[in-house]
Parts: C-alpha cells; sequence; structure tokens
C-alpha cells in the first residue's frame, strides 16, 4: 500500500566526493548520521551539490519545492516579509541543519525565504 518518493537532497559541502560526509565537521550533527546506512546510501545516491555565496537565495518564498536542503557550512537564515515589507527571521540554520523539509514534505509552496548569511 506504501509509495516509493525520490527525495532530492541539496547540499553545500566544500570537500571532493570521496571526503564527503566521513571527514565533515557537522557529522555528528547531520541528518545523515541519524539514518540507517542503508537509507543513507540512498540519499546520498540522490543528492545533488551546491555551493552558494553568502547572501544567496537556497530559495524563496513561493517557490515549488524541489527537495530538501542538508547545510553542511556556513549559516543560513528562514526569513519572511511582513505587510509592511519587512524582512522578519524566523529561524538561524548552521552546519547538519535541513532547510524546507516541511514545505517540501507538504507538497506545498515554501512559506519563507531561505539566504545563507556567509560561505
Amino acid at each position: 500500500m506504501g509509495y516509493k518518493r525520490t527525495i532530492p537532497v541539496s547540499l553545500e559541502c566544500p570537500f571532493k566526493p570521496a571526503q564527503q560526509c566521513r571527514t565533515c565537521d557537522c557529522r555528528k550533527r547531520c541528518f545523515f548520521n541519524f539514518l540507517s546506512p542503508g537509507a543513507a546510501r540512498r540519499f546520498r545516491a540522490e543528492r545533488r551539490m551546491r555551493r552558494y555565496q553568502a547572501h544567496q537565495f537556497i530559495f524563496s518564498e513561493g517557490e515549488q519545492p524541489q527537495g530538501i536542503h542538508i547545510l553542511c557550512v556556513g549559516d543560513a537564515k528562514l526569513t519572511k516579509s511582513n505587510a509592511r515589507g519587512q524582512e522578519l527571521i524566523l529561524q538561524y540554520f548552521s552546519c547538519g541543519d535541513l532547510l524546507g523539509e516541511v514545505s517540501f514534505l507538504a507538497g506545498g509552496q515554501y512559506y519563507a525565504s531561505a539566504e545563507t548569511l556567509r560561505e
């Protein structure tokens, strides 16, 4: 009765492919660390690596999610604009944190924007 859904994972990681995850400073708090070895292998097979510059948007409010993001390096913030156009900071993220998983799993649009704070 179940179904299989492929979840693209977007990572920002400075390491070469052979080093990814095994030598990561964030490994102890990363999402992958809490998965079974088989599940982690499946996620890693689907991942797409991306590198963001400081103050670059990872995703924007109103966009349709294409996957779950895991921050491997740097910091990011989740923001939402109020009716007066002011930016409200909802949450800060650092290495190992998931971003956008709620919107992706709910099948809706992003309710806020995620922006990197530093490379």
